[in-house]
């Protein structure tokens, strides 16, 4: 912090032949005035935590420790406890159940510092778990699907079939495969063999 104050507030304060005590006391008494107002501020803003309104676990716990620390600046401390129970409180659904059950059902309530990194390891874990699923993913899509040369060389070979006589196709039929084409007892043919 800065030893001095800002030119706003020295206007505020200042009075014309006034000594440094009650300069200071006017300065203290500004800032005491607040002090219920911003108290109630801060205690909504508390109120209000939950993990869904952060990209993650670590940006909600330090609102969490910010406002807690700007309520004991304002003479309204927050225990470690309430902070614990506020994490726990504004965690979405089905996300961090297990350690949600684990913390509050500690004896005693685990410190602020340590919920907060049972937390951020089970996100971290999470994660993890996320990122090898949808490794496993796209390297079970990619084997399922042929790739672009074995799908050439299948059909190379399927052309090789039809053209020798093997496989389905344009063939002679069924059975017999030394009659010339075109000399069968089909439809439109009236040669009597």
């Amino acid at each position: 912090m800065e030893p001095y104050i800002s030119k706003d507030l020295v206007h505020t304060i200042m009075k014309p032949g006034a000594t440094a005590q009650e300069l200071w006391t006017r300065l203290e008494e500004l800032f005491h005035d607040n002090k219920h107002t911003r108290a109630v501020y801060l205690e909504q803003q508390f109120a209000h935590i939950k993990l869904e309104y952060y990209a993650n676990m670590s940006d909600c716990c330090k609102q969490i420790k910010l406002l807690a620390d700007q309520l004991a600046n304002v003479d309204c401390p927050i225990s470690d406890r309430k902070m614990v129970m506020k994490l726990i409180v504004g965690l979405t659904k089905g996300e961090y159940d297990t350690v949600a059950t684990i913390v509050s059902q500690s004896e005693p309530t685990p410190r602020f510092n340590k919920a907060r990194s049972m937390f951020l390891l089970e996100e971290t874990r999470q994660k993890k778990q996320e990122e090898s699923s949808q490794q496993a993913l796209v390297a079970q899509t990619s084997q399922a699907q042929p790739s672009p040369s074995s799908s050439l060389t299948n059909h190379q070979s399927t052309t090789d079939q039809q053209r020798d006589g093997g496989g389905r196709g344009k063939g002679c039929g069924r059975g017999n495969n030394n009659k010339p084409k075109g000399l069968g007892k089909g439809r439109g043919n009236n040669n009597n063999n």
